[in-house]
């Protein structure tokens, strides 16, 4: 039972990544789509 829950914890936690990792993913291509000048941020 205990390592049933560890299992679903760990798949919790991964999807709580996948969701952070594609809104900062998001953030990041509308931030470039504003700029609208994606050279911008390499030159820095």
């Amino acid at each position: 039972m205990m390592k049933w829950h560890r299992k679903l914890k760990d798949k919790g936690d991964s999807v709580n990544e996948i969701y952070i990792y594609l809104l900062l993913c998001h953030q990041t291509t509308f931030r470039t789509a504003t700029d609208s000048a994606p050279r911008k941020e390499n030159n820095n």
